[in-house]
């Protein structure tokens, strides 16, 4: 029998047939979600706050850079759905928002969808939900809307502007009052989201600003000043970068020889060479001003290490350090830089804890399952090489370890049953070396203290090589006979010194 999926999670909240938003502006309404007049001295432009933190991202390539160092920081690691009890119903659980994840499609866009909130203050994304063949219950599809679609209440809480929203999304409620600096949004009710449906990442929010505060708010001053910054420089290249020409004519010229003459001064920025008349002369006038513009340098890059600090918490893992780039102050601000990240990753994942994995729960199994856990592995790397130190003197302590830890610490196979190992200890040395022809005969009987023999120097043939032509100078069967036995009596004598200790 087939199970209908009840429309309000099923199908989109917002109306694609609705034009409301994109037809804002031509309809000549100018109060939106957000204003932000300070882009022009005068204040004269009225535009969206997060289509000016869209612009930052697309236009300042450092604070991309920064945002995204960050993101992708987080991004890059592992992450992982845990039981939340030692039960076959919790691991169940686990199993089930296991597989709803990995059905999930573009989860890494679904990711860096919510992460947008990092810039902009808060993010949503809309979850489509569907059954499995089956008869699960899990999200299909998702939607990332923009901000200007939603507003708060003045407990935090997510509101649906209709349109561009359907009016049977939610019970409609009363229009909140937006924060200072934010207009009044022209629509036509405000609605209640259905349960189960949004997913809303906040970062930087309060009691009074349920909008949240983000990295882009924070570094818009040092983009606004950067951005003219670039601008004078440009006028100042423009005028001081090149000497001016200075024609100098005889009195009476008529006015079309002396437009005729401005036109060949202004072609020598771009020709090699002019031709004049005699009476004419030409000469470059030197600027004393002129420079290589190393305040308008220094402004720029004091306000991309003020949008580092802002995004980063530091400054060398985002640019060359001209100050001091030394490698300890480098791995001083990188674990700041990591900090954030451990930062980010919980917040993200207990957000996809209280959303994503519990409604999957609920809607699947019985109430009171014990909750999976999402984990992000937010660990810094850690050194191999002190590590190994630090395992071996365990063992030799005498402290118990499993062997998977040793598999999963340095990330080497598990070997298959009956697959050929290498190993290493006291009571299979010579044989392992004397078997690959690693040691000769000579060299173990060195080791025992026992003297040589002649026909101890030549290396031994691994096993399972008969058909390797015979080695120069090679023992007879004999002798060969001989050297098995020594080796033999080695193995045994290495395995009673073993015993011993």
């Amino acid at each position: 029998m087939s199970r209908t999926v009840p429309a309000a999670l099923a199908r989109p909240a917002l109306n694609p047939a609705e034009q409301w938003w994109q037809d804002i502006a031509a309809s000549g309404e100018h109060r939106t979600l957000a204003l932000l007049q300070t882009e022009s001295a005068g204040g004269r432009f009225q535009r969206s706050v997060y289509d000016l933190f869209a612009e930052m991202e697309e236009k300042d390539a450092h604070f991309y850079a920064a945002v995204h160092t960050r993101i992708n920081g987080l991004l890059g690691l592992e992450r992982t759905v845990q039981p939340g009890a030692d039960s076959d119903a919790a691991r169940r659980a686990a199993e089930l928002v296991r597989g709803a994840w990995e059905a999930l499609p573009r989860r890494e866009e679904f990711l860096r969808a919510l992460l947008d909130g990092l810039v902009k203050g808060f993010a949503v994304v809309e979850l489509l939900w569907r059954y499995t063949a089956d008869g699960r219950l899990v999200p299909g599809e998702w939607i990332a809307h923009p901000q200007e679609y939603f507003l708060f209440d003045g407990r935090g809480r997510l509101l649906l502007l209709s349109p561009p929203f359907r009016r049977a999304g939610g019970a409609e409620v009363a229009m909140p009052m937006p924060p200072a600096g934010r207009g009044t949004p022209p629509a036509e009710a405000v609605l209640e989201p259905p349960a189960r449906k949004f997913v809303v990442l906040a970062f930087g929010r309060d009691a009074r600003n349920p909008y949240g505060r983000g990295l882009a708010q924070r570094c818009y001053w040092y983009y606004w000043f950067k951005k003219n910054t670039l601008r004078f420089w440009a006028i100042y290249n423009e005028k001081f970068g090149a000497p001016t020409a200075v024609a100098t004519c005889p009195a009476g010229m008529p006015d079309e020889e002396r437009r005729r003459l401005l036109d060949v001064l202004e072609g020598l920025q771009t020709d090699a060479g002019v031709v004049l008349p005699e009476s004419i002369s030409l000469r470059l006038l030197e600027s004393a001003h002129r420079g290589n513009g190393s305040t308008h340098r220094e402004m720029a890059d004091w306000c991309n290490d003020e949008m580092s600090k802002a995004v980063l918490g530091a400054t060398l893992t985002s640019g060359e350090g001209r100050r001091s780039g030394s490698l300890a102050l480098g791995t001083v601000h990188n674990a700041v830089r990591q900090d954030y990240i451990e930062a980010d990753a919980r917040l993200l994942a207990d957000l996809l804890d209280e959303t994503f994995v519990r409604w999957t729960v609920e809607l699947n199994l019985p109430a009171g399952m014990p909750m999976p856990r999402w984990t992000i592995d937010a660990a810094p790397p850690s050194d191999l090489e002190q590590q190994v130190r630090i395992d071996a003197e365990l063992v030799r302590l005498g402290v118990p370890v499993a062997i998977s830890h040793f598999h999963e610490r340095y990330g080497r196979p598990v070997p298959r049953p009956g697959e050929s190992v290498l190993r290493y200890d006291d009571a299979n040395l010579f044989q392992y070396h004397l078997q690959y022809g690693v040691l000769t005969v000579n060299e173990v009987r060195a080791r025992l203290q026992l003297p040589p023999v002649p026909w101890g120097d030549e290396r031994t043939r691994a096993l399972g090589d008969e058909q390797a032509p015979p080695r120069l100078g090679g023992p007879s069967r004999e002798e060969s006979g001989r050297g098995e036995a020594i080796a033999d009596a080695a193995e045994r004598r290495a395995e009673r010194e073993t015993r011993g200790r």
